[in-house]
C-alpha cells in the first residue's frame, strides 16, 4: 500500500514539473519567422523621443513617442541582404542619427540611444 502510494505521489509531481517546463519553453519564447528583421529600440537618452524612423532599403517604418527607459521594436520583411539606420528627434526637434547597418536574412539587433549618440548591438 506504502509502495503504491508512493508511485502515484512521484508520478503526479513528475507530471506536474514536466507541465510547468512545457509551459515555461512554450510561452516564454517568441517566435518570429527568419523573413522579418527584428531592432528594438532602447531609449537612455534622458530625455522623451517624439518620433523615430527606421529607414531601410525597401522603405521605412516609424513610432512616435518614447520615455526615457522605454523600448520598442520594429520589425520589418527583410528576405535577403538590407540595410537599416534609425533617425531619433527629441521633444525639441533637435535629432541623432545612426550608423548605417548593413543586414541579411533573420536579423536581430538592438539600438540603444543615449544623448549623444545611438549605440548598435548585433544579436545575429
Amino acid at each position: 500500500m506504502k509502495h503504491t502510494i508512493l508511485k502515484v505521489a512521484a508520478a503526479i509531481i513528475t507530471g506536474i514539473l514536466l507541465w510547468h517546463f512545457v509551459l515555461i519553453q512554450v510561452f516564454s519564447y517568441e517566435n518570429i519567422s527568419k523573413k522579418f528583421a527584428s531592432v528594438t529600440i532602447k531609449n537612455r537618452s534622458g530625455k522623451f523621443i517624439k518620433h523615430i524612423v527606421l529607414k531601410h532599403n525597401g522603405g521605412s517604418i516609424e513610432s512616435n513617442g518614447l520615455n526615457n527607459n522605454q523600448d520598442t521594436r520594429l520589425l520589418f520583411e527583410n528576405t535577403g541582404e538590407n540595410g537599416y539606420h534609425i533617425v531619433a528627434t527629441f521633444e525639441n526637434d533637435s535629432s541623432i542619427t545612426s550608423k548605417p547597418h548593413y543586414i541579411e536574412y533573420g536579423y536581430i539587433g538592438v539600438e540603444t540611444i543615449t544623448k549623444t549618440e545611438i549605440i548598435s548591438e548585433n544579436n545575429w
